[in-house]
């Protein structure tokens, strides 16, 4: 038997790498919680070859000062835990100092960082643990962080990872967990180049729920919302017809941390027996709110668990807050979706309309209610009429700014916007910035990654202007995409026409009508897609068999 040895510090090392970091997924959760720990307010990720090639997150937030940068790469160099008593009440989340360190072990890292307050940024590159590079260079207040070739020393782990595609999954998930979890901080995820992921930071869970599940209806939400004995339980959960296959779709977060809580899975799970079918799972977020002395984060390598003090009654709690919130005979207390939304696929994927037709008597229909604010209830000679109050407005806006003859005025925001933008989508917004000019946009670019918002069209705020220029960035990843200014007028449009799940009175729905008829509002909204359903007599008298 060989003799017992210390090891090596370059073998230390690799094994700590492998316990931190053990694929791309994980080095995105270490770096995201470093920039959330650090205060900032705007998050970007991107990863190509789903985070082998490339892992770069960016943020805003406090930096490191240049005396501290080559420590916080030393393992359990940390500013956020002194004493043994800290790790129990620390509310950050990291605390070992251990991210860094393991990170550079198993790739080529680069850091750029620079706290406000000093003239300059630091910048320095480790290969596999071992400081290549230190300089100072110029670079604006906060951190960016480039992972290169991660694993490249231990060929074993990089071979055993799953296809790209399905890495690129596991980061994206990553990133809109903490993007539910952190509902206040702006997020991009950009993945081969592509947006795929944008929050606007405005706060509103239920908005990124939908973002994320945009096929799941408003009313198909259950808000949950319990306390009791020092526990907190809010979130928003799928009601009983909808579902998925797989558990992981449910994001639970304790104390702000995003964790497995397999006990609180379970109870949630059990909570909808009898109510979904077997091998079926609710879907959506929980957040629990509990005394940090009541929870151990020390368990796990990577912080993906932890424990509880009462485990077991903590998950009882959270079960009936469940229970009840299903039980619940209406679900009024769901409040309004912000118009924000990930900038959205059929949009982009569907050829923006020169005019829907054919044009349609809106003023003959007779509006009787609505179905929570997503139909108006209507009725004429020949049947009922369910219509989309939102696809009806947004149509009627459209044609009207294509009558438009004079420039679209614009209005000064109170705080400007900075918008990311990927490489490929740099080099072609030379030919959608005069059209923005045009419709009341006021952009400036900064460098060749950044946008800064300075004015919008009248009536659209800085989350409405934000998730316009968005959705447009997509479609500069189209290669040969023309006619911008229709694909502007149908983004402001959207955006300044009713929302969705807005209750309006009888007298706004039947001014709605008697715009949509005056404006010659056809049979479909801008991007194809039908705005009325109507029910004949004929169809009424065979369901009810007369």
């Amino acid at each position: 038997m060989s003799p017992i040895r210390v090891l090596p510090e370059e073998v230390v090392r690799r094994i700590a790498a492998g316990e931190v970091v053990n694929r791309p997924a994980s080095a995105v959760k270490e770096l995201v919680e470093n920039a959330l720990d650090a205060g900032a307010r705007q998050v970007r990720v991107e990863i190509e070859n789903g985070g082998l090639d490339t892992i770069r997150v960016s943020d805003d937030g406090a930096g490191i000062p240049a005396d501290e940068v080559t420590l916080a790469f030393r393992r359990h160099a940390t500013s956020k835990v002194v004493s043994v008593e800290d790790i129990g009440r620390t509310p950050t989340l990291g605390f070992r100092g251990e991210a860094l360190a393991a990170i550079a072990a198993a790739a080529t890292v680069r850091m750029v960082t620079r706290p406000p307050e000093q003239p300059f940024a630091t910048a320095v590159t480790y290969r596999f643990g071992e400081l290549i590079s230190f300089e100072q260079v110029g670079a604006p207040p906060g951190t960016v962080v480039a992972v290169k070739n991660l694993f490249e020393n231990l060929p074993a782990r990089r071979r055993s990872l799953d296809d790209p595609r399905k890495e690129a999954a596991l980061c994206a998930r990553v990133v809109a967990q903490y993007a539910l979890a952190y509902p206040t901080v702006r997020f991009y995820l950009v993945v081969n180049g592509r947006l795929v992921l944008h929050t606007p930071g405005d706060g509103n869970r239920l908005a990124i729920l939908q973002a994320l599940y945009p096929r799941t209806a408003l009313d198909c939400w259950v808000p949950v919302g319990a306390e009791a004995g020092g526990l907190g339980v809010h979130g928003y959960l799928s009601r009983p017809g909808t579902f998925k296959t797989d558990p992981a779709h449910l994001t639970v977060v304790i104390n702000g941390r995003p964790v497995e809580a397999r006990a609180i899975r379970r109870a949630v799970v059990e909570a909808y027996r009898s109510r979904i079918p077997r091998g079926r799972y609710p879907y959506g977020f929980l957040a629990l709110v509990l005394p940090r002395e009541d929870v151990d984060v020390n368990v796990h390598p990577a912080k993906l668990e932890v424990k509880l003090r009462a485990e077991e009654e903590v998950a009882a709690k959270v079960g009936e807050a469940v229970r009840s919130a299903l039980d619940a005979p209406r679900f009024e207390d769901v409040p309004g979706v912000s118009d924000w939304r990930i900038p959205a696929l059929p949009l982009v994927e569907t050829v923006i309309r020169e005019r829907p037709e054919p044009e349609f008597g809106w003023d003959k229909l007779e509006p009787l209610g609505d179905l929570e604010g997503e139909y108006l209830i209507c009725r004429s000679e020949d049947g009922l009429y369910l219509v989309d109050p939102h696809r009806l407005d947004e149509t009627r806006i459209f044609i009207e700014l294509e009558r438009q003859a004079a420039a679209e005025p614009g209005q000064f925001l109170l705080s400007a916007v900075s918008i990311p933008l990927a490489p490929d989508q740099s080099a072609r917004l030379a030919e959608l910035l005069p059209v923005l000019g045009r419709f009341g946009f006021a952009i400036r670019r900064v460098g060749d990654r950044t946008l800064v918002l300075e004015a919008a069209p009248v009536g659209l705020d800085e989350a409405a202007a934000e998730s316009c220029l968005a959705e447009l960035m997509l479609a500069l990843d189209r290669p040969g995409e023309a006619e911008w200014e229709r694909r502007v007028r149908a983004a402001i449009a959207c955006r300044r026409a009713v929302k969705r799940g807005e209750r309006l009175t009888a007298d706004e729905q039947r001014r709605l009508l008697r715009a949509a008829a005056g404006a010659g509002v056809g049979l479909l909204c801008p991007h194809g897609y039908p705005i009325l359903l109507r029910i004949g007599r004929r169809e009424l008298h065979r369901h009810f068999g007369r």
